[in-house]
């Protein structure tokens, strides 16, 4: 089971270049969703404002 946005956010290391690399790799075994850039963009932001709390 993969731990919660929240404690991702606060991991070191976690800044935006990092998300936006994460964003674009698969993850097996984990379902692989396809988004549109726009929305990895969005994703990626809510995961920076989680880290900001």
């Amino acid at each position: 089971m993969a731990p919660p946005f929240e404690t991702l956010a606060q991991r070191p290391g976690r800044d935006r270049s990092f998300y936006i690399r994460f964003m674009s790799e698969d993850h097996f075994p984990m379902t692989t969703f396809r988004l549109f850039e726009n929305e990895k963009q969005d994703v990626v932001e809510y995961l920076l404002t989680l880290a900001r709390q």
